[in-house]
């Protein structure tokens, strides 16, 4: 019976190319991107084309304020959190500054301050 033994160097493997690298951070958000675009376009090119048939009224003056005042650290959060993922995962950095020092997972409080504010017209 005879063995081939593997000789190891203690080298780290290959860096993978940017492509894969940037396809890891992705996931599957460029498929469903892909199969959201066509409705997103879809709506825009609709509502520019006929306003009227989306117009429901809008909420009273206080939910507008409160809306914006929810979606202003909504958005500025969701920007910050994804400069940091960006820049410091492709370095396999961990994150412990900015949003991240808050709390574990800011995407998720920036999303759900994106949410709240159309909760509030319903």
């Amino acid at each position: 019976m005879s063995h081939t033994m593997v000789q190891t160097t203690g080298e780290r493997p290959a860096l993978a190319t940017a492509a894969t690298r940037l396809k890891m951070l992705v996931g599957s958000g460029d498929k469903i991107g892909r199969l959201a675009l066509p409705f997103l376009a879809a709506g825009l090119a609709a509502n520019v084309w006929r306003p009227d048939l989306f117009s429901v009224g809008g909420p009273p003056t206080v939910l507008k304020v409160s809306s914006i005042a929810m979606l202003i650290p909504g958005v500025t959060i969701w920007i910050w959190s994804v400069v940091l993922i960006l820049t410091r995962v492709p370095r396999h950095e961990l994150i412990t500054t900015g949003p991240y020092a808050l709390v574990k997972h800011p995407l998720y409080t920036a999303v759900a301050l994106l949410v709240l504010p159309s909760s509030a017209s319903c």
